[in-house]
């Protein structure tokens, strides 16, 4: 099956909630892998733009999509929000190798380092492609999401949606903070800067 879309995204910025919106699915946490992945009409991953494309199992597909001429659409959030959940909720070597990053997961510390490489997919996302690109806030995405079915060229069964900071920010300390807001100053600035949907 021909995919709609690649969905690619900094981790924990919305990439879920809008893949299971667009391929149909309800409400869930996971993006479905195996058999039924393949019937499905987007993908997902977290990556640098194709031609290079790292660590996901799913970037190779994506990188195959885009250079076909498929269409993309990048999602971006709170960076503090998502390094935040990226640690609390999805800190394994898995996820990390997913985002390009090799170094075992007790040699490093993301409040510290952009280990993940959080600004490089936001930079090289946010760049003109040769192939349709759509890249989204994600706090503004149900405010968007006109502009989302425009460019997919299809109305899209919308799951219940409402931001919250959510109690992420309150589990971590106010030095972790601090480092956080220290060591992404820079993607802090461009994503405070950039329009919810270009």
């Amino acid at each position: 099956m021909k995919k709609e879309a690649a969905i690619i995204g900094i981790p924990r910025s919305g990439t879920t909630y809008l893949f299971r919106s667009i391929c149909g699915l309800p409400p869930g946490p996971g993006t479905p892998k195996g058999a039924s992945y393949e019937a499905l009409p987007a993908l997902k991953a977290h990556s640098l733009a194709p031609p290079d494309s790292f660590g996901d199992p799913h970037a190779a597909a994506i990188a195959e999509h885009a250079n076909a001429g498929g269409k993309c659409v990048f999602v971006f959030g709170d960076p503090v929000l998502s390094v935040i959940s990226t640690r609390l909720k999805r800190w394994d070597h898995v996820h990390a190798a997913n985002c390009g990053c090799s170094h075992p997961l007790a040699e490093i510390d993301i409040f510290k380092s952009d280990c993940f490489h959080y600004q490089a997919m936001f930079e090289s996302w946010m760049q003109p492609h040769p192939y349709p690109t759509l890249c989204v806030r994600y706090e503004a995405i149900f405010k968007v999401r006109s502009e989302i079915e425009r460019f997919l060229e299809r109305k899209i069964a919308w799951n219940p949606w409402k931001f919250h900071r959510g109690t992420n920010i309150n589990q971590i300390s106010q030095q972790n903070l601090s480092d956080i807001e220290n060591t992404y100053s820079t993607l802090i600035r461009m994503i405070k800067e950039a329009p919810d949907v270009t």
